[in-house]
């Protein structure tokens, strides 16, 4: 996971498999924006090629910190599983999706 910012956004970088080894460090690369008191969290997912249910946990942990404030968490490029995992979860209701 790595942090960028570009044009405003800000942007955590994940490749590879959000799981359960990996999910902490989503968590870790996410908090430290929230707690700054950014309201919008991208995270790009284009290198992403498999998210579990931790992965999901660490992303829905980041939307309860952000939406009381109207905050929101982005979630750009997401590869086939992924998408299909926040659709049939229903979490295409909670936070954006970006092609």
């Amino acid at each position: 996971m790595r942090h960028v910012s570009a044009n405003g956004d800000h942007v955590v970088v994940a490749v590879g498999e959000i799981d359960m080894a990996t999910a902490p460090r989503l968590w870790e690369a996410l908090a430290p924006l929230i707690e700054a008191g950014h309201r919008e969290v991208v995270l790009d997912m284009a290198g992403v090629e498999f998210i579990d249910s931790q992965g999901i946990a660490a992303i829905v942990r980041a939307h309860r910190r952000l939406a009381p404030e109207g905050g929101t968490v982005v979630i750009r490029a997401p590869q086939a599983q992924a998408r299909k995992v926040f659709e049939v979860t229903g979490l295409t209701h909670l936070i954006q999706l970006e092609e």
